[in-house]
């Protein structure tokens, strides 16, 4: 090797400092954030998470657990209004439905989470093969080649970050919605 090559080897191509944070997934169902596999310990956990939401989702869109899905009334004999496992005034019941948490909202909440395990498994891979990979320590075009291959991985984890930041957000929102339904059918109708 000449004394003026410079051989720059990136040992530090992960990000140490990225933190979780605890989640809540829709109402009635409790879990953390997406991870998995071969990626560091928080990775994993986010994996775990991701997987965990999906099978409560779907266990969710087939429960009778009606508070927590979209409003079906049914007016009884006395004028009441059955909203899910409540009796409702047909005022209160018009209301609920006005403040009943968007189905739609719901089903992108489960693309976006099964998105995210989607690049959470390309990421564990990506990672793996780069820390599996051999590099010529005297050889500058190999060590750039890794280089190179630690900057994608660095792009594609600060991407993944950013799009779960975006669903984190969306997903509190949603649960207040949930929140703000529920609350609102038990201080103004009565349970089935």
């Amino acid at each position: 090797m000449k004394n003026n090559e410079k051989i720059d080897f990136d040992l530090n191509f992960l990000d140490k400092d990225f933190k979780e944070k605890p989640k809540t997934s829709p109402k009635t169902q409790n879990t953390t954030t997406p991870s998995s596999g071969g990626l560091s310990d928080s990775a994993k956990k986010w994996a775990w998470g991701i997987g965990i939401f999906l099978v409560i989702i779907i266990i969710g869109a087939f429960s009778d657990d009606s508070s927590t899905s979209s409003t079906s009334s049914t007016t009884t004999n006395n004028g009441m209004v059955q909203v899910g496992q409540y009796m409702c005034s047909s005022y209160y019941a018009n209301r609920a439905d006005e403040l009943a948490p968007s189905s739609i909202t719901k089903t992108s909440l489960t693309t976006q989470a099964s998105d995210l395990d989607s690049m959470n498994t390309n990421l564990e891979n990506e990672k793996s093969e780069v820390e599996n990979e051999y590099v010529d320590e005297t050889d500058q075009y190999s060590i750039d080649q890794h280089n190179e291959k630690v900057d994608t991985y660095n792009y594609h984890l600060q991407q993944y970050k950013n799009k779960y930041d975006s669903y984190d957000s969306s997903f509190n929102s949603y649960n207040t919605s949930v929140d703000t339904y529920n609350n609102f059918l038990k201080s103004n109708c009565t349970p089935n």
